[in-house]
């Protein structure tokens, strides 16, 4: 029985650091994601403060104000860039519908056109075969319902 003992507190003691090994991991992933994540807000907010003193604002409410400006402006300049950059995708997949629906609307025009080759094509041989058997039936050559 001692060693049924031993073994569950060995696997006891096991878990213990598993668990705690999955606990560091996740908080060494979640750290660095969450500086990934504000680097570069830091960074935007780093250029603010920079232009603001280059500006020739002091620290405190207008500094504070100067900043606040700046970054909702990169930001609304990010925001529009972004929206035109959709707006460019949306243009270039517009364009080349038009291009295919063009050049679809080129295959059936010339389908229609070798249709209507076709069928006049088809007149005429008909018209050509009753002139032929009007003809055999005016000289003699053939008797209609019998050898016509």
């Amino acid at each position: 029985m001692k060693s049924i003992h031993g073994k569950n507190k060995y696997l006891l003691l096991m878990k213990k650091k598993l668990l705690s090994y999955l606990v560091l991991i996740g908080v060494l992933l979640f750290s660095t994601n969450i500086v990934l994540a504000i680097e570069p807000i830091n960074n935007e907010l780093e250029k603010a403060d920079l232009t603001c003193r280059n500006l020739g604002f002091k620290s405190g409410a207008e500094m504070f104000n100067c900043k606040l400006k700046l970054f909702a402006v990169g930001k609304e300049i990010q925001f529009e860039n972004g929206e035109i950059s959709l707006l460019k995708l949306r243009t270039k997949q517009a364009k080349r519908k038009a291009k295919a629906a063009k050049n679809y609307a080129i295959k059936l025009e010339n389908h229609a056109r070798s249709l209507e080759g076709r069928a006049y094509e088809s007149h005429r041989s008909n018209s050509n075969a009753l002139m032929r058997q009007g003809l055999r039936m005016l000289s003699g050559a053939c008797t209609l319902g019998k050898n016509c």
